[in-house]
């Protein structure tokens, strides 16, 4: 069956996309003991940052997507056993432009990941994208079987999902259809805050109108996620007590549940079709 790929996306920087990924990469390694490989396509390479175990060499995804030099060679070791690192660097930030004139570099990533093994080496493959909509992100989406989508209770954060969803209901139809949204999951929210809470209530209703998934776990905001990336450690190994430590314990217990779910009715339905 091969790796299940999964990237993280949102229009908009500050929604916590970067440090879901690397818990949840870390939870899959260290708490799950599965083989994980995190693949950083967001310039700013603060996922790079945060798991690579030494210095950040000087070539990267974007050499490897423009066929300077082969996807093993960059592949690098992180402070967390069982997860790999394909780095990012600032140059990714010239890949659009880089890449204009070459035909299908949309599929890039997925025929280097196909053409590389890494499906059948790894148990899961987590990509983080940048915060924006341009040929980075259409890689990572048309590479991945699911997304998520992280977001704060804020009235721009609501637009970067809307911008999201337009988004990929256009790249379903030309790239990728059977990609599937695996859920949206609350950031940094303030309990205390009447404004986080009216907005939750009207993000609930909004996707209930649209049917798209809203998951039941919720990340609170604490100083305690700064502190634990400032440390490169996952927040739960950093203050184990901490409430936000629950949180994305509990978040990431929800998207593994909920993967293996998918994954059972997809081999039913699979199976029922090849009966007899």
């Amino acid at each position: 069956m091969g790796a299940k790929i999964l990237t993280t996306a949102i229009h908009k920087g500050g929604e916590g996309k970067t440090t879901s990924t690397i818990q949840f990469a870390a939870y899959l390694a260290g708490e799950k003991n599965q083989k994980v490989c995190l693949i950083d396509m967001d310039p700013s390479s603060n996922a790079t940052i945060t798991v690579i175990d030494g210095p950040v060499s000087g070539l990267s995804v974007v050499d490897v997507l423009l066929g300077k030099t082969d996807l093993l060679s960059i592949m690098a070791k992180t402070r967390i056993p069982g997860l790999d690192l394909i780095p990012a660097s600032n140059e990714l930030k010239g890949f659009s432009m880089a890449a204009a004139k070459e035909p299908s570099m949309e599929f890039r990533l997925l025929d280097l990941i196909e053409g590389n093994g890494l499906k059948e080496a790894y148990d899961f493959i987590l990509i983080d994208s940048p915060p924006s909509l341009e040929l980075l992100t259409v890689n990572a989406l048309a590479a991945s079987e699911w997304f998520l989508v992280p977001l704060r209770c804020a009235s721009y954060s609501v637009k970067g999902l809307v911008d999201l969803s337009a988004f990929v209901a256009k790249l379903k139809q030309r790239v990728t259809p059977n990609l599937k949204l695996l859920g949206i999951f609350i950031t940094q929210f303030r309990g205390w805050n009447r404004l986080d809470r009216n907005i939750y209530e009207s993000i609930e209703n909004y996707l209930l109108k649209g049917n798209q998934p809203l998951l039941k776990t919720i990340i609170r905001e604490s100083v305690v996620v700064r502190e634990s990336i400032a440390e490169r450690l996952p927040v739960w190994k950093y203050n184990p007590k901490a409430d936000v430590s629950r949180d994305y314990l509990l978040l990431c217990d929800e998207i593994f549940n909920k993967i293996g779910f998918c994954n059972q009715i997809a081999e039913q339905v699979s199976g029922g079709v090849n009966v007899g």
